[in-house]
């Protein structure tokens, strides 16, 4: 089965794991977080290290952290939790 897209932006595969979690399961704990968070998507990406449109789209769940966007936002997410 080849890997491709269909329509919009409907994933065929599963993506790898970085961390023991997935990169659905990182963004699902950001876009949980961000609503406890009461700054501004601008100063929040820059707490994180990513850009703002970056963020914007993770928080839209239109695409999905990479290896070292998923190392940033789990430093991130313990660094609030603790």
């Amino acid at each position: 089965m080849s890997r491709h897209r269909q329509f919009n932006n409907d994933i065929k595969y599963t993506p790898k794991s970085y961390d023991i979690l997935l990169p659905y399961d990182i963004s699902e704990l950001l876009i949980a977080r961000r609503g406890k968070i009461k700054v501004s998507d601008e100063v929040l990406a820059d707490k994180i290290g990513i850009y703002t449109w970056k963020l914007k789209a993770l928080l839209k769940r239109k695409i999905l952290p990479n290896e070292s966007e998923c190392k940033l936002i789990i430093d991130f997410l313990r660094e609030v939790k603790g």
